[in-house]
């Protein structure tokens, strides 16, 4: 479990990096939008592609398409009912995507994906991303509508509009990667060596802009914010504890367990500061939940492994 506690430790440095970063005056803020823009427009977009051409297999998902049934009707239970729930936290409707964004969705890709293989190897870590792939769609669909302000519901889904909207960088790079995987098509390895590279940067990036965004706002403020403690009590311990729970008792094993629990264990997702942040928005609630559900999931998150018996 050791290992556990490293991989968030280090995430914490990167935020601190950036915090410490802009309070010696070293970056601004305007840094930070410009590293959201790398974020959204290069690195999210290349670890898309090379995530899903390289899982996103008929062989694999014929394999495991347990993993992927398992995580669409996960994202159909929480995000129905966090949907309700966000609607406690605030009246503000852009606050309460903020919210709902947060209970529905973690930080999967730049925590859950080191810890599954710091515990359970490549693949544990294939196994994972497969899992994710419906929690993508989901993330820079309803998702990234939540965050930008541009809703999407049953009126205006078949509308020009809304179909501009999904066809943002990220979703593009989703289909890309898709039909790569699908068809097999191999790319030139210098493009894919690049992709790789590009990829590695996704993490580190968002952690950085979370440091930025969070130096910008007041820290007495932000950890005396109770909603954010109850967000992030939900994200880490109440929805891994119940949803696992469920899962444990129906007699749900193996990797689809592991992957479910993994996920719902992760703290709150950086694109609640990432992408407000590139749209000029306020990123101080999604600073504060990242900040807070970061520092506390070095504890919660080995104990609820633990407790399912993953990597054990």
């Amino acid at each position: 479990m050791a290992a556990l506690f490293e991989q968030t430790l280090i995430l914490l440095v990167f935020i601190a990096v950036g915090f410490g970063l802009s309070k010696a005056r070293i970056v601004h803020s305007e840094h930070a939008k410009i590293l959201s823009e790398l974020f959204v427009y290069i690195f999210l977009p290349c670890n898309c592609i090379s995530t899903f051409s390289a899982n996103f297999t008929v062989e694999y998902i014929t394999e495991k398409y347990t993993l992927i049934i398992s995580s669409a009707v996960l994202m159909i239970v929480t995000g129905v009912s966090m949907h309700f729930l966000a609607k406690l936290f605030s009246k503000n409707k852009y606050e309460q995507g903020l919210y709902e964004y947060s209970l529905v969705l973690s930080n999967c890709a730049g925590v859950g994906y080191s810890i599954a293989l710091g515990v359970l190897g490549s693949e544990g870590l294939t196994d994972l991303m497969v899992f994710a792939i419906p929690i993508n769609i989901y993330t820079y669909t309803y998702g990234y509508s939540m965050l930008t302000k541009r809703t999407i519901s049953l009126k205006n889904i078949f509308t020009l509009k809304t179909l501009r909207m999904l066809l943002n960088p990220i979703t593009l790079s989703m289909l890309v990667g898709m039909i790569l995987g699908l068809t097999g098509i191999s790319l030139p390895g210098f493009v894919s060596s690049a992709l790789g590279s590009a990829a590695k940067c996704l993490t580190p990036a968002a952690l950085l802009i979370v440091g930025i965004a969070i130096s910008d706002f007041d820290l007495k403020k932000l950890f005396c914010d109770v909603r954010a403690y109850i967000a992030a009590a939900f994200r880490l311990v109440i929805l891994p504890l119940v949803i696992g729970g469920v899962m444990w008792i129906c007699g749900i094993r193996g990797s689809v367990l592991a992957s479910a629990v993994i996920f719902l264990a992760c703290p709150c997702g950086m694109n609640t500061v990432t992408i407000p942040k590139l749209f000029d928005e306020n990123c101080e609630i999604g600073a504060g939940m990242a900040l807070i559900s970061n520092l506390f999931s070095c504890v919660t998150i080995p104990i609820i492994l633990m407790l399912f018996g993953i990597g054990i």
